[in-house]
């Protein structure tokens, strides 16, 4: 079962930690554009329209290169996408690269009080992922 590699944004590079040591064939690429990211920070429309074109450009160069990308336009929220695509590819592991933006992947992974990660995490738990990586090191 291939790992998933979940690609933000800010993280458009074949160089990037998430993707390091893994071929085509030993992961899908995960790729969101989530709007309910994009009214939780004051982003200019025109930023957010250039960032989401570079997504969709780099997931086309991702294709080229032979890799399978799971790519979801226009989401009202990231656990939708992320559930959508854990129940279709069931991963063994989803890799992240911790987001360059501020508090982005503090926010998005925080833990609860009793000590569950909540969204995605939560999210991805009840559709049997077994691990996330950040960086590819085990949380």
């Amino acid at each position: 079962m291939p790992s998933t590699v979940w690609i933000w944004g800010d993280q458009l590079s074949l160089q990037i930690s998430s993707l390091a040591g893994l071929e085509p064939s030993e992961c899908t690429v995960l790729m969101i554009e989530s709007l309910g990211r994009a009214r939780q920070l004051p982003y200019h429309k025109q930023k957010l329209t250039f960032v989401w074109s570079a997504m969709r450009h780099f997931a086309a160069e991702l294709r080229e290169l032979g890799y399978t990308v799971d790519y979801y336009p226009g989401r009202p929220n990231l656990a939708s996408a992320l559930g959508t695509h854990l129940a279709k590819y069931r991963p063994a592991q989803v890799r992240l690269m911790e987001s360059a933006e501020y508090g982005a992947t503090r926010r998005t992974w925080s833990r609860s009080a009793n000590g569950r990660k909540r969204s995605e995490p939560a999210c991805a738990a009840a559709n049997g992922c077994e691990e996330f990586i950040f960086n590819a090191f085990r949380l």
